[in-house]
């Protein structure tokens, strides 16, 4: 195609230069009487045609020429291409890969484990219900189980070898107040039960109020110290004087002052048996005491030098303190 439109372009120059040179050649071939501005203007018409007739050539031979030289891409060389990919490529691709899937069965592991702990460090908390209270420091639960406060000691509200202790009916009551047929929750520290099997626990309201700790502050109980359950012993120490500096309950000394007038109990005086035994027996004469030591039990010493006594045997000590309880054996 392109070698025909070639030769009339040849062929229409040269009718073309003969034209402007000699029309009257061109008007004999032709037959016809034609002008030199006829001939220029056909010959014109002619190139343009011819023009666009060689563009619409030239693009399709490009086009043809491309096909032919496009190489065929058979599934052999796509094989041979998956197989020639550089193995350094390889590598990182399956590292990234494996980086990916291990991250997220790390954090699937993570939360797995988070979830585990959440559960196991869930503490379900127990309540039991207060049934009795016997006095100021002590309660009886549903299931019949004495509970003593720990750390603390009330004024004695119930007794029959001494008489009632200054304020010791008003701590009875407020704790019934406090806890009586309510549900209450139960702290351990160190010791387990008492001498009496009284379970020993610090003990706390559904709302949360510590109970142990409110009695000292409000002046119903004072602080007992008595290892090894000392947990909180500083916490109450520190309510007690509070207590003291506000002068609340039995730390007012008219409160003391007229129940000591209203219980006041003679009783006849018993013979004293002494048995001699080489040790010297302590305890305090301060009302809310509630033990007596052999000199080898170092908890005397921390007894407050103001209140200390001291005997010659347990019993002469007993016939002036028959409430003390041996704290431990010598």
């Amino acid at each position: 195609m392109q070698e025909i439109i070639s030769f009339l372009t040849l062929t229409v120059f040269i009718l073309f230069v003969i034209g402007i040179i000699n029309p009257l050649k061109i008007s004999k071939w032709s037959g016809r009487d034609i002008g030199r501005k006829e001939i220029i203007l056909g010959c014109l018409g002619c190139f343009f045609v011819l023009a666009v007739f060689s563009g619409e050539g030239a693009k399709r031979n490009v086009i043809d020429d491309f096909n032919k030289n496009k190489p065929v891409i058979t599934n052999e060389d796509k094989k041979q291409d998956e197989i020639d990919v550089p193995i350094d490529e390889v590598d990182n691709s399956i590292e990234k890969s494996d980086i990916v899937e291990f991250a997220v069965e790390d954090t699937i592991v993570a939360e797995q484990n988070i979830a585990v702990e959440s559960k196991e460090n869930v503490v379900e908390v127990e309540y039991y219900k207060v049934t009795r209270v016997v006095d100021g420091d002590t309660i009886e639960l549903e299931n019949g189980q004495k509970v003593r406060y720990i750390g603390i000691n009330t004024p004695e509200s119930v007794s029959t070898r001494q008489s009632l202790q200054c304020f010791g009916i008003e701590a009875s009551n407020k704790n019934k107040e406090l806890v009586q047929g309510k549900m209450v929750r139960l702290e351990k520290d160190v010791s387990e039960t008492d001498r009496y099997g009284r379970l020993l626990r610090y003990v706390y309201l559904k709302d949360g109020t510590f109970v142990n700790e409110y009695l000292v502050k409000e002046g119903y109980a004072s602080a007992y110290r008595y290892p090894p359950d000392v947990k909180y012993a500083d916490l109450f120490r520190n309510r007690e004087a509070e207590a003291r500096e506000a002068v609340r309950g039995l730390w007012n000394p008219d409160n003391c002052a007229i129940a000591e007038e209203e219980n006041v109990v003679i009783e006849e005086e018993q013979p004293v048996v002494t048995i001699r035994t080489g040790h010297t027996w302590y305890t305090s004469s301060h009302y809310s005491a509630q033990f007596y030591y052999c000199d080898t039990d170092d908890a005397w010493k921390e007894l407050s030098p103001k209140y200390l006594k001291s005997f010659a045997s347990p019993e002469e000590l007993l016939q002036d303190y028959p409430n003390r309880v041996l704290h431990e054996d010598c």
